[in-house]
């Protein structure tokens, strides 16, 4: 596995470790869909617990829980705060935990362990211990390492206070707390920090894939609500899906379903504690649209659309290969089973 690769972890690590009941509390925190630790986790109105994504996408094919059938609909889900930092936490200190809890070697009994840490008494005797002079030229180079970690720490800390130009000094940005000169504050900097970009940021640009531009104002964390598409005519459903941002091309069977896993995109988005921007929800939609097409052009070679006649005349010789070898491997097995019998009776 590459540095760049995520580390693949499973709760059956835990069955080799001290601890192999930590198998069920980590269980606990993946998502019953995709058996991953739950992303954005959302509780539904059954009381159970999944990645907002995951069963938001579920919601989209039927209307029932996963884990116990019961109908829900994506309206009644509500963030699951609590877990989101419990499997943060969990996810930062899993390794270091598993690497405590394994099974190692164990240790020597304390007797055991005092009588290999301490020498016998007479080794001890027998040590030389360290003379005067040495004692005084260890004090005195620890005292000059002191002396220059200290001189350091006072030049560090001169040149990060001297203010250059009294007329100019160095000062905090009120907004983004960034040390400045005040003249640089008051000239660019502080618009660029008003405008939510302090730091120079470049404005975004045109999506490459897509087209479309977020909306800086736009609020991530407010949810789309589902709407009746009956009730829209293509063209209607163009404007909207215009409003949102949105590719608007293509059949309203298309849009339809653009339309629904946007919202589904969107809302999985706005359950999370640190929801993502626009153009990347942008990037995955347009991934998705495009799996959306791979998949069906393979769905195109189901084996319900396939003749039969055709096929089996086309593997005939294949079909007539392997009869004749079961015919030959028969008719082998009938020849040597008397002679299995003969053997028996003597």
């Amino acid at each position: 596995m590459s540095a760049g690769e995520p580390e693949l972890t499973d709760s059956s690590d835990w069955k080799s470790t001290e601890a192999p009941f930590m198998s069920g509390i980590e269980n606990n925190l993946r998502c019953h869909i995709c058996k991953e630790f739950m992303s954005s986790p959302v509780l539904t109105s059954c009381y159970h617990t999944f990645c907002s994504l995951c069963i938001r996408s579920h919601l989209n094919e039927e209307d029932t829980c996963p884990a116990c059938r019961t109908k829900i609909q994506s309206s009644s889900l509500r963030q699951n705060s609590v877990l989101v930092d419990l499997i943060g936490l969990y996810k930062t200190h899993r390794k270091q935990l598993l690497s405590l809890l394994s099974h190692k070697e164990q240790p020597q009994n304390q007797s055991e362990q005092e009588a290999t840490a301490t020498p016998p008494q007479s080794d001890l005797s027998a040590v030389d211990a360290p003379s005067d002079e040495h004692r005084e030229n260890d004090n005195d180079s620890e005292t000059e390492e002191v002396r220059r970690s200290k001189r350091k720490r006072t030049e560090v800390n001169y040149k990060d206070n001297e203010p250059s130009n009294e007329d100019d000094p160095v000062t905090g940005c009120p907004v983004c707390g960034k040390r400045m000169r005040a003249s640089e504050i008051q000239g660019e900097h502080i618009a660029q920090c008003l405008d939510g970009n302090s730091y120079g940021e470049k404005k975004p640009k045109r999506g490459v894939v897509t087209g479309f531009v977020a909306d800086k104002n736009e609020d991530m964390t407010k949810k789309l609500s589902a709407i009746a598409y009956k009730m829209y005519s293509f063209s209607k459903l163009q404007e909207l899906m215009r409003k949102l941002g949105i590719p608007y091309t293509g059949s309203k069977q298309q849009l339809e379903q653009r339309h629904r896993q946007w919202i589904t995109l969107w809302n999985a988005n706005a359950d999370s504690k640190y929801p993502e921007s626009k153009s990347t929800l942008l990037n995955k939609l347009n991934k998705w649209e495009k799996n959306q097409s791979i998949s069906k052009n393979a769905a195109k070679t189901d084996i319900k659309s396939i003749d039969s006649g055709e096929w089996v005349s086309k593997h005939q010789n294949e079909f007539s290969s392997l009869l004749a070898q079961a015919r030959a491997s028969a008719k082998k097995s009938s020849l040597n089973q008397p002679n299995s019998n003969t053997t028996n009776e003597q």
